[in-house]
């Protein structure tokens, strides 16, 4: 995957602001010898509307990540002192794991909570098993999270305000 690929799936997370991406792109910009016609776009449209064009007016657009990439991505950004955070990403990998492979231990996570949201109803049992099993998954996650975290700003996670886990 592409760097503005990767900016790009951010922007979609809500890791990246438009104000990111378009610094991001201008930065690009400035290092490159012979840029290519997307950053430009990023710097003079933002993502919102480069997104929106066809993919081969934009190609980085209609980057969709895999289940596990958006679980690695999510997990290592959620707060698990944070309920509200815990929940939201839970309900997430409730929804986004049916029908993915159930050997990855990303998937089997989501397959449990989801029954425990569902089938259980008990949300507080799901967000004390998420609280208790992410943390043995997030070193496996690491390499799938490093080079997002290269194109990030402090090469940290982060939340745009009306941005969810």
């Amino acid at each position: 995957m592409r760097p503005i690929e990767r900016v790009i799936a951010l922007w979609r997370l809500k890791f990246l602001t438009d104000e990111d991406v378009i610094a991001w792109a201008d930065s690009e910009i400035l290092l490159s010898e012979n840029p290519p016609q997307e950053l430009f776009d990023l710097s003079v449209e933002g993502p919102g509307r480069c997104v929106r064009r066809a993919e081969f007016e934009f190609p980085a657009g209609p980057v969709k990540l895999p289940y596990a990439t958006e679980f690695a991505l999510r997990a290592s950004a959620v707060s698990l002192e944070s309920k509200d955070q815990v929940l939201s990403f839970i309900h997430w990998c409730a929804q986004s794991a049916m029908g993915e492979e159930l050997e990855l231990p990303e998937v089997a996570f989501g397959y449990q909570v989801e029954h425990l949201l569902c089938d259980c109803d008990k949300p507080n049992e799901a967000v004390r098993y998420a609280q208790a099993e992410l943390p043995t998954l997030l070193p496996s996650l690491a390499a799938v999270v490093a080079p997002f975290l290269e194109v990030l700003p402090n090469h940290s996670f982060k939340r745009t305000p009306n941005g969810a886990a």
